[in-house]
């Protein structure tokens, strides 16, 4: 439901953008922009299928978090009449439930954020000119899926060690820019960010000690992370 409610008040706001413009041809849009911004992230499940030391099975399991919220901010670029170029970071908080994460453990509640750093390219459909600018980007980096330190604890506890992970990756995306006036603006962006999925520091055999299996996780494939964000435009220097 939350979703759903996050788009209606982007597409309000954005409707709404051109009754607060100021009156009078817009002046070109600056060459630099900082923006804030805030919205929506669906991270996808991760499943596995770990093989089992010494044992034709395997150990069926799943990282399955909650969509959460996003925070982040970005220095953009404008370069030429169509084409620009930015660097951003990205926060996002996820609850949810690793299933299975040994034989005898069906599920452990699992806490992460992640932390994206990326730089991207824009390519404008409308000349500079426009109040009104939607764009597509594209753009690689890297995402930390951090662990909060109760699971940690707790995977120690049942004796196995989870850690954070590094993932490069990259992002495609599109959205839209609208400029109030000469020092603000809005802008909403829908991306998919796409990395290999993190195994968290679990090793990809299930080892078996005195006839006990422990944990193991080997998830194959990519991991997406839909993005929905409405953001605030700050255009430095005097205009």
């Amino acid at each position: 439901m939350k979703k759903y409610f996050f788009v209606l008040l982007t597409a309000g706001l954005i409707l709404c953008a051109p009754l607060s413009a100021q009156s009078g041809r817009i002046k070109k849009n600056p060459e630099w922009e900082l923006s804030f911004f805030a919205g929506m992230a669906m991270l996808g499940e991760a499943e596995a299928n770990t093989p089992i030391e010494g044992s034709s099975d395997f150990l069926s399991s799943s990282i399955e978090p909650d969509d959460g919220i996003l925070l982040g901010a970005r220095i953009t670029q404008n370069i030429g009449n169509y084409f620009g170029a930015e660097f951003d970071y990205i926060f996002s908080d996820h609850d949810g439930k690793f299933v299975n994460p040994t034989p005898d453990t069906a599920k452990l509640d699992f806490d992460q954020t992640t932390h994206s750093f990326f730089y991207n390219l824009l390519f404008y459909a409308r000349d500079p000119y426009k109040a009104l600018r939607p764009y597509v980007t594209g753009g690689i980096g890297a995402t930390l899926y951090a662990l909060d330190g109760s699971i940690k604890s707790t995977s120690k506890q049942l004796g196995f060690s989870m850690n954070n992970n590094w993932k490069a990756g990259f992002r495609v995306g599109g959205g839209v820019k609208y400029r109030l006036n000469n020092k603000i603006g809005l802008r909403v962006d829908l991306a998919d960010q796409i990395s290999d999925t993190p195994s968290f520091g679990l090793p990809s055999v299930v080892p078996v000690e005195n006839s006990v299996a422990g944990a193991g996780y080997s998830p194959s494939g990519t991991l997406h992370n839909l993005q929905m964000s409405f953001g605030l435009i700050y255009y430095p220097g005097n205009h």
